[in-house]
């Protein structure tokens, strides 16, 4: 459709114009909670991984648990996931901690989880992540790969680009972690672009080893 190219063009700038905004409001509210975390007010509940112990903030969308993820779902319009995977969780994905040694190392093995996880509320058969770009950088002193691509479906044997994805993969401890926001409207709505945009690159600068 036309939807696609609408997009991808203001991704860049809406990033960076948001991050400014929340970098100066968090650092007035918390310079005492160590320094290199701060919270943006739009992230207003904190969730705690089960399998590797990590700590990261969320908005208070509909919480629930969805394949390999958990999820933050506005329904119909966009929704969050993440993950960390310990040896337990990586096995039932089929793949091995050992194998995971770079950060270039993540996306490809937990691309899966991610489309099983989001399958059900993109209420779409969803085929396959097509990345379409990545870029490294360190947030809040932490090394992450940050990737934007599309859920891509089938239709009348053509593959065809369906639900914009935005999301970040990086270690916690050496172990694989991912925060995704998925743009899950049928009209591809640019104001649920530009919200999960703001919502993952402020979860993102959260991600912490305590509460």
């Amino acid at each position: 459709g036309c939807s696609q190219e609408k997009e991808t063009k203001t991704d860049n700038q809406t990033a960076t114009t948001q991050n400014n905004k929340g970098s100066e409001k968090g650092n007035e509210k918390n310079k005492d909670e160590g320094s290199d975390y701060e919270r943006a007010d739009f992230l207003t509940k904190t969730y705690k991984d089960p399998s590797i112990n990590f700590y990261i903030d969320t908005p208070a969308y509909h919480e629930m648990t969805e394949g390999a993820s958990r999820m933050w779902n506005v329904d119909s319009q966009y929704f969050v996931i993440v993950a960390g995977f310990d040896d337990e969780s990586a096995s039932i994905h089929n793949f091995k901690l050992e194998d995971v040694k770079e950060l270039e190392d993540i996306l490809p093995v937990v691309k899966r989880a991610i489309i099983i996880s989001s399958d059900r509320k993109c209420y779409v058969d969803i085929k396959d992540l097509e990345v379409e770009n990545t870029e490294k950088m360190t947030v809040a002193g932490r090394e992450v790969l940050r990737f934007t691509g599309h859920f891509t479906r089938e239709l009348k044997g053509e593959i065809v680009k369906v639900r914009y994805v935005v999301g970040y993969v990086t270690f916690f401890k050496n172990y694989p972690v991912y925060v995704v926001g998925v743009n899950s409207s049928e009209d591809q709505k640019q104001e649920y672009t530009d919200e999960i945009t703001k919502v993952v690159d402020a979860m993102i600068k959260t991600l912490r080893d305590e509460k």
